[in-house]
């Protein structure tokens, strides 16, 4: 029997762990009457809330980061006062459930720029503070890019944005549960963060929304009043499951931290003692444990891909780019050469040494073999 191929691309989802699944699986199997699920609804904003240091009645459950993030920017658009205001900032880096909001937000009357970042990646908050002006609605940063794992000063931007009256979101899909993050030692405005990123199940997210002073928020879909934000019935099993996964998260972020950083160490020193021509994009120090996103030259990251289809996974970029190319690589000045040879590899919770070993000497060999 074929075993299956090793995930390598943890940025783009994570294997639910086993006690995330044990604990959701009694809500596949009994419907609870309406008193009941609203205390196990409630129950879970409990178990979730300190992941971020949040009010439990600050979240908002939505079906992933990007109606978190769509909520986010339209909702706080359609809400807004007419004629004043009608900027937002966010950054050229963001996830394309910030960046395609652009038309709609343009429709409703907002101008949209998008803050530049360095060779690294970092967002200087210097550009933000030359940016940011008594016209900013909103400005949206990321906390940790989904391509090249950069962690972002969103504490020193928020400040900046605060300062002059305008709201501050940040996208810390990519963060949370992998480094602290603290919405009121941010001082953020809203926080948008997924479950299946960190070991929970895929279809379920959250907005957080500071409660005071409030955050005027226009609801996107219109229907039944289980949440104030969000119409529609949460499904309790995906709820149970993100609230199990981020109590997993806050107990063991610091093994699991230096779990991912160990597998991805063994693998560059793999790739370096066997001589093999590489470049790191993004930050090499300031990023995300176990994050790589690496230029090798001489070899298109299509033919590792190709190659491996059946051995390992990993990717080229985001997997909502649909073979485009990055557009994150793209605004750190790679030209489209670079990018055609820039592969991303996350290693999490679903990795063994053993397997980043193996990779890295695997890769090596098809590299020296080809060129």
């Amino acid at each position: 029997m074929m075993r299956p191929p090793v995930f390598l691309d943890h940025h783009a989802t994570t294997p639910v762990l086993p006690q995330v699944a044990e604990a959701m699986q009694p809500y596949w199997e009994q419907v609870l009457p309406r008193h009941k699920a609203d205390d196990v609804f409630e129950a879970a904003k409990e178990q979730l809330a300190p992941l971020i240091g949040a009010p439990p009645r600050s979240l908002t459950f939505t079906s992933g980061a990007t109606e978190a993030n769509n909520l986010a920017l339209i909702g706080v658009a359609l809400a807004a006062p007419d004629n004043q205001r009608r900027e937002i900032l966010v950054s050229a880096i963001e996830h394309d459930s910030i960046l395609r909001q652009d038309g709609a937000l343009k429709r409703n009357g907002f101008h949209v720029r998008h803050i530049p970042v360095t060779a690294s990646g970092y967002i200087d908050p210097a550009a933000v503070q030359r940016m940011v002006s008594d016209q900013t609605l909103l400005v949206s940063v990321m906390w940790a890019n989904h391509e090249i794992g950069t962690l972002q000063p969103v504490t020193d931007i928020a400040k900046i944005v605060k300062s002059t009256g305008a709201l501050m979101h940040t996208d810390a899909t990519q963060a949370v549960g992998k480094v602290p993050v603290n919405v009121a030692a941010a001082d953020v405005d809203m926080l948008s963060f997924s479950a299946h990123k960190m070991g929970g199940p895929q279809g379920v997210g959250a907005l957080y929304v500071r409660q005071a002073p409030p955050v005027p928020l226009a609801r996107l879909m219109q229907g039944g009043a289980q949440q104030a934000l969000r119409a529609g019935t949460m499904p309790l099993p995906l709820v149970v499951g993100f609230a199990a996964s981020a109590t997993h998260m806050h107990e063991n972020m610091t093994a699991m931290n230096a779990h991912r950083a160990d597998c991805a160490g063994v693998f560059l020193e793999i790739l370096q003692a066997r001589g093999i021509d590489f470049d790191i994009n993004g930050s090499v120090q300031n990023r995300l444990a176990g994050s790589l996103n690496l230029r090798f030259a001489g070899v298109s990251a299509d033919d590792l891909l190709l190659h491996f289809a059946n051995d390992m996974i990993f990717s080229s970029g985001a997997a909502c780019r649909n073979g485009t190319p990055s557009s994150v690589l793209a605004a750190i000045g790679l030209s489209p050469d670079d990018i055609s040879r820039s592969l991303r590899l996350c290693f999490g919770h679903g990795n063994t040494l053993p397997q980043a070993q193996d990779a890295a000497q695997k890769i090596a060999d098809f590299i020296q073999e080809n060129l």
